[in-house]
């Protein structure tokens, strides 16, 4: 009391009016801190409505893995009754019954199982595209919400310094960020989840790609061994008697850097045939053979550069326009029917 009486009336105003310039400085301080937590509560609401979107986009995501393992399951049984009926086809095969009628039944759900798998394909390819756009959007949100978090760290140690009603509002975002850090780590732990099994799909997807691959290898051979049997029984062709019969002529040239290979060939002293055996053929087999086929079996086998060619495509089922194809090129149909070869000559050309 003593001192502020001592004081003079200049030096207590002074010190009243330091007071209230610091007063105002603190409430300013207030103010601004109240606003920045507004916009961090803010913020976090975003953050929590970002991370229900992330979690129902997950659950769609597995709920269509699931649908691709059950549909991967089921091209695996579809996949082992193919073999059996395939071993089955064999024996077929080798005592010359209808066993092509089947073949072709059996064919057609190959292909079916061939456009399925290429479904299958597509939609897993559009899940990984999906879920790097998800990934994509998951870092981003974290970058986000770990710069959010420094500024509240620093805008909550100002705050804890001044204003204790301040210190419980930061209190309940501190529960919300760790509720959104547990959120982000069950994300994580989903994602891996989902890259393990579309990893496993692959696997599978790549092991259904190689039996095929063998089956359809098997059924050629057997469509090329019986129409080599035939031919080499009567070596006739289109009323054209021959004198040889060969089959898997493999011709290289070195020099001119060529190799190719020839189904069948029949040839006498002044006519020459190839034959392109196929399954089923399509309009391209028919093309490659005119144009490509005969030029190469003059190159890599001189003996039938002077021969009068003919041509011909034998299989099991043809596509209408490889038939049309053959036809306008002058080149004979052969066809499997039950135990006969059936010819179809238009326009008999030589090449």
């Amino acid at each position: 009391m003593t001192g502020l009486k001592d004081m003079s009336d200049q030096e207590l105003k002074h010190i009243v009016a330091s007071l209230a310039i610091s007063i105002k400085e603190v409430s300013a301080q207030i103010k601004e801190l109240s606003a920045s937590q507004k916009k961090t509560d803010a913020q976090q609401k975003k953050t929590d409505e970002q991370i229900k979107e992330l979690s129902v986009s997950q659950k769609k995501t597995d709920e269509q893995i699931k649908e691709l393992s059950v549909s991967q399951k089921k091209t695996d049984e579809q996949i082992k009754e193919l073999s059996v009926s395939q071993k089955k086809t064999d024996e077929q095969i080798k005592e010359l019954s209808v066993s092509q009628k089947k073949t072709d039944a059996q064919q057609k759900k190959t292909d079916e199982q061939i456009k399925e798998l290429f479904a299958s394909q597509k939609k897993t390819d559009e899940q990984i595209k999906e879920l790097s756009v998800e990934q994509k959007k998951t870092d981003e949100q974290i970058k986000e919400l770990s710069a959010s978090q420094k500024k509240t760290d620093a805008q909550q140690k100002k705050t804890d310094e001044q204003i204790k009603e301040l210190s419980a509002s930061q209190k309940k975002t501190d529960a919300q960020q760790k509720k959104t850090d547990e959120q982000i780590k069950e994300l994580f732990a989903s994602q891996k989840k989902t890259d393990e099994q579309i990893k496993e799909l692959s696997v599978e997807h790549k092991k259904t790609e190689s039996t095929l691959k063998g089956l359809g290898f098997n059924v050629g051979m057997a469509v090329e061994e019986y129409f080599y049997n035939s031919l080499d029984l009567t070596k006739k062709v289109a009323n054209i008697q021959f004198d040889d019969c060969q089959k898997n002529l493999h011709g290289f040239n070195r020099e001119l850097k060529l190799q190719d290979e020839f189904d069948i060939t029949m040839a006498n002293t002044t006519k020459g045939l190839l034959v392109e055996c196929k399954h089923h053929v399509v309009k391209e087999d028919v093309v490659k053979l005119r144009e490509s086929k005969v030029k190469n079996l003059k190159i890599l086998y001189p003996d039938f550069k002077d021969l009068e060619m003919y041509l011909a495509v034998a299989g099991a089922s043809f596509d209408l326009d490889a038939k049309q194809e053959a036809k306008q090129s002058g080149i004979i149909i052969l066809k499997q029917v039950g135990d006969v070869v059936e010819e179809e000559v238009e326009n008999l050309k030589t090449y």
